[in-house]
């Protein structure tokens, strides 16, 4: 399943079991379910930039997400609570000062880049594969402290802003 443009109804548990989304435009979150039989993986791969916003739905219990973009960043317009895993596989996954929780994982793997301004509220400790993963700070603010923890494999600071270390880093 494929979409570009428009709005997707997963419909009867039955039809949507085990698919993938294949998402090439911006994704908006309205509605959801707590149904464990729906499992979709949503693959975030548009060309350009693309922005994922929950406007109030629950994200199903079983659906994980994917960052798969050679170029254009996936960015986060609203806070996303998720209830399974996100893993970046290429590309850049811009959290832009929002929250981003998920129950079971945030992987960025080879390749991936997770961007953050360094004040946002809640963000799961990514797990970061082994080279040329990258974490990059944005932001224009004062803060204390990391929030994706004090180990990085690559690590940049791309703002105004200053941090200041709450433990020992390792780069």
């Amino acid at each position: 399943l494929t979409t570009t443009n428009g709005q997707l109804n997963f419909g009867y548990p039955d039809s949507v079991r085990n698919i993938t989304v294949n998402l090439g435009g911006n994704f908006t979150l309205t509605q959801g379910g707590n149904n464990t039989q729906i499992a979709p993986v949503i693959l975030f791969n548009g060309a350009g930039n693309q922005t994922i916003t929950n406007t109030g739905g629950t994200i199903f219990a079983q659906s994980t997400w994917t960052i798969n973009k050679s170029s254009g960043s996936a960015t986060l317009a609203s806070a996303i609570v998720h209830p399974s895993t996100i893993t970046v596989a290429e590309g850049i996954l811009d959290v832009a000062g929002n929250t981003l929780t998920t129950a079971t994982s945030l992987t960025l793997q080879d390749g991936a880049t997770l961007k953050l301004q360094g004040g946002e509220t809640s963000l799961t400790t990514p797990t970061l594969g082994v080279g040329s993963t990258t974490v990059m700070y944005t932001g224009s603010g004062s803060y204390s402290g990391l929030k994706a923890g004090n180990s990085y494999h690559n690590l940049t600071f791309n703002g105004l802003g200053t941090w200041t270390m709450n433990a020992a880093l390792d780069v």
